[in-house]
């Protein structure tokens, strides 16, 4: 009995949190894809400091949901407490400071669009780093074993893994079409910026979901082998 616990506590985790994960994937696909006005989704990044905002709460709401309904079923982590958490809004605020430096580096408008940098610095932090923060906290080696040796161990750390990834990867493919002469609309900074965060987002939150179903599809079938 006690052999079989710890298998049937990760395909807990992993079954929760592949049920997550899709629910999220859902709601986001729907979400981008219903534009605020009229018929076109570039009307849901017309006004970029309302689409960041409202993207941002909802990013925030899903891995609050996601880490909370899985934590307490994963053996060896311990929820954050509420000491901790002037620590993370610390690291937090650093991270959304590097994003700002990092866009501006790479041509985002220094004096013109303060506004617009700040909060694509924060989707992009709250997309790409805040899962990592919620499941590995400020710890420097639970980081290094997610991000630099890529092997996430339990389901809301394959999630944290493939978000943040293609999160960033989704903005910096983003921001390719800003310098060419197309004279379009969504060329304005950081609107494709935004849109490739968001569609980076989503496919990690897709790509987490198969990872996730194939890993629970096998320890299904080694339950009854």
């Amino acid at each position: 009995m006690t052999a079989d616990k710890t298998p049937h506590s990760a395909r807990k985790v992993l079954k929760r949190t592949l049920t997550w994960s899709l629910f999220c994937s859902l709601a986001s696909l729907i979400l981008l894809l219903i534009p605020f006005n009229s018929g076109t989704i570039l009307d849901l990044v017309s006004n970029c400091l309302v689409a960041t905002k409202m993207w941002i709460s909802v990013i925030l709401i899903q891995i609050f949901f996601i880490c909370k309904s899985v934590t307490h079923s994963m053996p060896g982590k311990q929820q954050s407490k509420v000491g901790c958490l002037l620590k993370y809004v610390a690291v937090f605020l650093a991270i959304v400071t590097f994003f700002c430096v990092i866009t501006i580096l790479f041509g985002a408008p220094l004096t013109e669009s303060r506004a617009e940098t700040f909060h694509f610095a924060v989707l992009l932090s709250v997309a790409g780093t805040f899962p990592g923060l919620m499941t590995c906290g400020v710890n420097l080696d639970e980081w290094s074993r997610l991000y630099v040796l890529s092997s996430p161990e339990y389901g809301v750390e394959v999630v944290a893994y493939w978000t943040s990834l293609c999160s960033i990867f989704g903005a910096w493919l983003g921001a390719f079409p800003i310098p060419l002469d197309w004279d379009r609309p969504w060329q304005v900074w950081p609107i494709s910026c935004v849109l490739g965060t968001l569609g980076g987002y989503i496919i990690g939150l897709i790509l987490s979901s198969v990872h996730l179903f194939i890993k629970y599809y096998k320890m299904a079938r080694q339950k009854h082998l």
